[in-house]
């Protein structure tokens, strides 16, 4: 007699699960062993599925950006852009979702900051800033 185990999945809402099909076909092995090697430093996890030749990276959105930007930072990132752009689109929503809080937090810190510098950090519109700066209370 067989026991099957069922997993369940995750259901934290800030994790987010971004497949790469095919992805050594796409840059190599040895580009995905050290792309395995910054996602762990990164504290995100980047594994095969099953035993297929498709892949999926694992994380929460702050920990993937700051892999995102450890790979543009890094010498080597001509090697990456598909990698980079797929991690940037699928984070790109809980991104934005944060913004308002970002930006009091911002604020908070630095109430001198100029709308520019904030645009710059956040990436967020002009708007975004102004109504943003509008809302702090001084």
């Amino acid at each position: 007699m067989r026991l099957v185990v069922l997993k369940k999945k995750s259901t934290d809402t800030n994790t987010v699960i971004i497949a790469f099909p095919s992805l050594i076909r796409r840059i190599g092995g040895d580009s995905v062993k050290l792309l395995r090697e910054v996602a762990a430093q990164c504290r995100c996890s980047l594994k095969r599925v099953r035993r297929s030749r498709h892949w999926q990276l694992t994380g929460k959105a702050e920990h993937l950006s700051v892999l995102v930007e450890q790979l543009k930072e890094a010498e080597n990132t001509q090697e990456f852009p598909f990698f980079i752009e797929k991690i940037e689109q699928e984070i790109a929503p809980y991104i934005q979702q944060s913004l308002p809080i970002r930006l009091a937090q911002i604020i908070a810190t630095n109430p001198a900051i100029t709308l520019a510098e904030m645009m710059e950090k956040t990436g967020c519109t002009i708007a975004q800033a102004r109504l943003a700066r509008e809302q702090e209370p001084f």
